[in-house]
C-alpha cells in the first residue's frame, strides 16, 4: 500500500513526513488520506476589543474570519468522511468568544440614536459536523467503550497515559467510544460514513509539546531525540488506526448493502439465475491484472458481463467489496458510478480464475 498522506492542523510534531497548514487556510482535505486536526479559535483573541458576559467578544474583521474559518472546516470534515477518508480530531479546551452576526439595531433619534451591534456565541467545537454540547471539564481517568476497545486498543495502550479531557460531551445522541471512569461520560466518539468507508473519531486531547520535547541551541528552540520518538510512534500508530478503521468500515458498509433489496440482496438473486456467468471482484486484485483477464474471458462470456465489470473497474470506475460478517454469511457490494450495478452486483463464482488469490463457492 502507498504511504497514506497525511494532513496536520493544531498540532506539531518533530516529524517533516507530514504536512502542516493552520487554521485560517483554506486547504481542502480530498487531497489527503488522513486529516489530524486539534481546533483553535483563541488565536484570533488580539482582535477582540470588548468582552460579553465575561467572555471575549471580537470585532467585525475577528468576527467574520473566525466564522468563515469554522465554516470551512466544518464543511471539509463533513465532506472527507463522506469521500471515505480518515479524520482524527483532538479535542482541546472548550473556547467560547462573542462574533458580530453584521445585524444592527438602532433606538432614538437625532443625536440620541443609538445602535445595538447583536452577537453570537462561537466556540472552538463548531468546527465539527455535529452538536457535541461540550461542557468544560478535565480528567485522565477515563475507560473505553465496548465499540471503542474493538478499534482503539493498540492505540489506547500506548497513548492512553498521555490523554486527558479537556471536555465532556453532552449531547444525548454521542457515539461514545471513550468515557470517563466514574459516570460514563463520555469524552470520545467515533461516526462512521453511512455511503463510504471514511470515520471521524474524536479523541481526547494530549500534550503534544510537553517541556522535554525541545531545547535550546543558541537563539532557537530545537526538538529533542524524545520528540522525534514520539512523533515516529504516534503517526505509525495513526497509519495503524486508520488501517483498522478502513478495515471495520467495510464491514458496516457490506452490512447495511445486506439490509437492503437493491443491493446484496439482489445479487444474490441474481446469482441464483447466473451462476455460471457471476463474476469475482477484489479490491486486492490489481487493476492490470484485470485489465488483462477481462479479455480472455471476454469470448466465454456471451452476455459480457466479466468484460464490462473488470474493464470499468480496470479504469477506476467503481469501487467493490464482498467481506464476511460475524454471522459468516459473504456479502458483496459495489458503489461508485453508474456503472458499478452492471460490474459489480454480482460477485461470487464457482471455479477461482488463474491467478486468483483466493476461491469463494457457495
Amino acid at each position: 500500500m502507498a504511504a497514506r498522506k497525511i494532513l496536520i492542523v493544531g498540532v506539531e510534531l518533530a516529524s517533516s513526513e507530514p504536512t502542516y497548514a493552520t487554521f485560517r487556510s483554506k486547504t481542502s482535505l480530498l487531497d489527503w488520506d488522513i486529516f489530524l486536526f486539534r481546533p483553535e479559535i483563541s488565536e484570533f483573541l488580539h482582535n477582540h476589543y470588548e468582552t460579553y458576559q465575561g467572555k471575549p467578544c471580537f470585532n467585525d474583521s475577528a468576527s467574520f474570519k473566525a466564522k468563515e474559518c469554522c465554516e470551512h472546516w466544518r464543511r471539509e470534515i463533513k465532506q472527507a468522511v463522506e469521500t471515505g477518508k480518515t479524520v482524527v480530531v483532538f479535542l482541546p479546551s472548550l473556547y467560547e468568544a462573542y462574533v458580530d452576526t453584521g445585524k444592527r439595531s438602532y433606538s432614538g433619534t437625532g443625536r440620541n440614536q443609538k445602535t445595538t451591534r447583536h452577537v453570537e456565541l462561537l466556540t472552538n467545537y463548531d468546527t465539527l459536523p455535529m452538536s457535541l454540547e461540550p461542557l468544560a471539564a478535565t480528567g485522565s481517568s477515563m475507560k473505553l467503550t465496548s465499540k471503542g476497545a474493538e478499534l482503539l486498543a493498540p492505540y489506547w495502550a500506548e497513548f492512553g497515559d498521555r490523554s486527558g479531557y479537556r471536555a465532556v460531551l453532552n449531547a444525548s445522541d454521542v457515539r461514545a467510544c471513550v468515557q470517563t471512569r466514574a459516570g460514563d461520560k463520555p469524552v470520545g466518539a467515533l461516526y462512521r460514513s453511512k455511503s463510504s468507508a471514511g470515520t471521524l473519531l474524536l479523541l481526547p486531547d494530549m500534550d503534544f509539546s510537553p517541556p522535554n520535547f525541545t531545547k535550546k541551541e543558541g537563539n532557537s528552540e530545537v526538538w529533542t531525540s524524545d520528540a522525534t520518538q514520539f512523533a515516529g510512534a504516534f503517526l505509525s500508530a495513526v497509519v495503524a488506526l486508520d488501517k483498522a478503521l478502513r478495515s471495520s468500515s467495510m464491514s458496516v458498509w457490506s452490512l447495511s448493502l445486506r439490509a437492503r433489496e437493491s443491493s446484496a440482496i439482489y445479487a444474490r438473486r441474481t446469482l441464483k439465475g447466473s451462476a455460471k456467468r457471476s463474476t469475482v471482484f477484489t479490491t486486492s486484485l490489481p487493476r492490470a491484472w484485470l485489465a488483462h483477464t477481462c479479455q480472455r474471458r471476454l469470448k466465454t462470456d456471451p452476455l459480457g458481463q466479466y468484460y464490462i465489470g473488470a474493464n470499468t473497474y480496470a479504469k477506476g470506475d467503481f469501487e467493490i467489496g464482498f467481506p464476511t460478517p460475524v454471522d459468516g454469511i459473504e456479502i458483496g457490494g459495489a458503489r461508485g458510478n453508474w456503472k458499478a450495478p452492471a460490474g459489480g452486483l454480482v460477485l461470487r463464482c464457482h471455479r477461482s480464475e488463474p491467478g486468483l488469490p483466493f476461491r469463494i463457492s457457495d
